[in-house]
């Protein structure tokens, strides 16, 4: 039977040929460059990708005062390099079936140090003696143990579309969304605390009764802007809330904003937050005198002129609040038009916080030693058997949809998610969603196809998460009851929740997957080199106007 050779170009890998000997893959470094002869080719039967090597032919002969080919027996890992080192008329040619311990020549992917069990060389005459038969791969010496990783052109074709990530998509709801200034006014809002009301559970963040104890960066603290004060599972604002606070770094990728996507604009989140008793406890006549006392010349300066003088109208009041309801039109307009711009000033700051140029995006870049070999194992996992791609998706790990996966609710009245969220976005009451008063662009069709109510499959539906930063975001889950990544994992692997779920009915996507112990600690190496470059230090300070 003719032996044939396929070689293919991957940014991943560098040169890497798949030979068929006797209808079994051998993987092998190149050695287009190596002024050297040929080496010899591997014997018949064997498969190199990373375990043993296949009984090796005799190895190549050197050439006259040249490096020698790639030797007969490749090592467990790296593919075998030359099996002779430049050997010289008359010279001793070195073991036919050298070991390569880093990456195999031609730059393909780092394997583990394995030792070959070479024949020695015979001695060189002027061309070089025939190397000794290539002897079994032993266990890798000077590398992690396992096989070296080999990924199929589909899973390449899928790995390239996980990296690197794009630049952000605009939101034309938001003229001001990429305006330097709305985000240093941004920035200031975010870590101002003067407008929240009183406490009423006590905290870390004050007793019961105090009042300008809460800012956004209280429940977005971390090193990934994610929850670090609150001490269970949900989040703790003015009270106690029913839900996990969310990272905002990289936030801006998403589609849908929250959990249960009750916004479909960033900028609309801070408004309800302002105005949830559970998390700030505020109003927005209070954000208003905020922004009219402290910040009124930068705020004009973004924006335009406030046109009523919020001096003169009540503390506080929103919504239904009689303090708001007996403005006139003019001054409620108003009122609403600055907590408006309050939000999109908070979103220009959130499209700050993005990071990039994780290990992963390195690796795919070309950088093959950019994560570890238990790493990649773990990718093959997480495109393959895991089957985590069916909804993390993308460059931004999210397919920006909405699952049931039968989570454990331990609430009286089950979270109902995406059912119970998207009324009160299109509700006729609420001004502020895309196609209100307040969006800069009412023609986006985000909400076109949003009902009231919505359909009964939405019923326990949260949106999938991004997994960029994912061990830097525990806990996990929309009620933060899975406190790491291997319980997060393992959840998966057992095919979500358990029956009967608490709301729905559990996302059909959902299946025993059947992991080894090996591959569940793979995947979580995996989801580790997802951490991208830090934010930098100039967007943590607080900048809030004394």
């Amino acid at each position: 039977m003719a032996n044939t050779t396929y070689r293919f170009r991957s940014s991943l890998t560098g040169w890497l040929f798949l030979a068929t000997t006797c209808g079994l893959a051998v993987a092998c470094g190149d050695d287009d460059d190596n002024p050297g002869g040929s080496g010899g080719s591997a014997g018949h039967g064997g498969q190199l990708t990373g375990g043993k090597a296949s009984s090796g032919g005799g190895g190549g002969s050197a050439a006259k005062g040249g490096s020698s080919g790639n030797a007969g027996g490749a090592t467990n890992g790296g593919a075998a390099t030359g099996g002779a080192t430049s050997a010289t008329s008359g010279g001793a040619a070195t073991n036919g079936g050298a070991t390569a311990g880093g990456s195999a020549s031609g730059g393909s992917m780092p394997g583990h140090g394995g030792r070959g069990g070479a024949g020695e060389g015979g001695e060189a005459g002027s061309t070089g003696g025939a190397g000794g038969s290539g002897g079994q791969a032993q266990a890798g010496e000077g590398g992690e143990g396992g096989e070296r990783v080999i990924f199929t052109t589909v899973e390449m074709t899928t790995i390239h579309t996980l990296s690197p990530l794009p630049a952000l998509p605009p939101d034309p709801t938001n003229a001001k969304a990429d305006d330097a200034a709305a985000a240093t006014l941004g920035q200031k809002f975010f870590f101002d605390k003067r407008y929240s009301g009183a406490l009423t559970l006590a905290s870390d963040l004050g007793a019961v009764g105090e009042s300008g104890k809460i800012a956004c960066a209280s429940c977005h603290a971390s090193d990934y802007f994610g929850d670090n004060h609150s001490t269970g599972p949900v989040a703790i604002g003015a009270d106690k809330l029913t839900r996990n606070a969310l990272s905002l770094v990289n936030s801006s990728f998403y589609q849908w904003t929250n959990w249960g996507g009750r916004f479909s604009a960033p900028w609309q989140l801070p408004i309800a937050v302002a105005e949830s008793a559970k998390n700030m406890h505020s109003s927005r006549l209070a954000v208003a005198h905020l922004v009219w006392d402290k910040y009124k010349s930068e705020y004009e300066a973004v924006f335009s002129a406030i046109p009523v003088d919020i001096s003169t109208l009540p503390a506080t009041g929103g919504g239904s609040d009689a303090a708001f309801t007996g403005l006139t039109d003019p001054q409620k307009t108003a009122v609403n038009q600055v907590l408006a711009n309050f939000g999109k000033a908070l979103e220009a700051y959130q499209r700050k916080l993005v990071s990039r140029d994780a290990p992963f995006d390195r690796f795919v870049a070309g950088n093959a030693s950019a994560i570890s070999q238990s790493a990649q194992r773990g990718l093959q996992v997480f495109i393959g058997k895991g089957r985590c791609t069916s909804c993390h998706s993308g460059s931004h790990f999210s397919d920006d949809s909405f699952h049931n996966l039968g989570l454990p609710d331990a609430a009286a009245t089950p979270d109902a998610g995406r059912f119970a969220d998207v009324p009160l976005l299109i509700a006729s009451t609420n001004p502020f969603n895309a196609v209100g008063p307040f969006s800069d662009d009412k023609n986006t069709g985000r909400e076109a196809n949003l009902t009231n109510p919505m359909p009964d499959s939405a019923k326990g539906q949260f949106r999938t998460p991004d997994l960029r930063g994912a061990s830097l975001t525990a806990p996990y889950m929309h009620a933060g009851n899975l406190a790491t990544l291997e319980a997060v994992v393992d959840f998966y692997d057992q095919g979500g929740g358990p029956a009967p779920i608490p709301v729905g009915t559990k996302d059909s996507l959902l299946a025993p997957l059947g992991l080894t112990a090996n591959e569940k600690h793979d995947l979580v190496e995996f989801l580790k080199t997802l951490n991208g470059e830090a934010i930098p230090a100039s967007l943590r300070i607080d900048t809030s106007n004394p």
